[in-house]
Formats: C-alpha cells, sequence, structure tokens
C-alpha cells in the first residue's frame, strides 16, 4: 500500500506540485516517512541547487 502511496506522490510531483506540498507536509506531521517521496524532498531541500555559482 505505501508503494502505492508513493507512486502517487511522485506523479503528484509532477503535476501539482503545490498539492505535492501539503500532502508531503501532512506525511511529515504524521511521522509517516515511510511514504514519503525522498528522492523529491530531497531535490527540492538540496542546498547546493540553489546557490548562486561563484
Amino acid at each position: 500500500m505505501k508503494i502505492i502511496k508513493l507512486q502517487m506522490l511522485q506523479t503528484l510531483y509532477e503535476q501539482d506540485f503545490y498539492a505535492w506540498v501539503e500532502q508531503t507536509a501532512e506525511l511529515l506531521r504524521s511521522h509517516d516517512w515511510g511514504t514519503l517521496d525522498l528522492e523529491h524532498l530531497i531535490e527540492e531541500w538540496d542546498v547546493e541547487r540553489w546557490r548562486s555559482p561563484s
């Protein structure tokens, strides 16, 4: 079941980023670590990605 939820979250990320953020926040609040879309969550929190080139 968690695999299906994860696949749905990954699709949601591609189709509706705001809805993905809301769902991810809810999973974090409920400590549902196994269902988190970690690949995209890490990508969004990757500080190196947002740094300006020097």
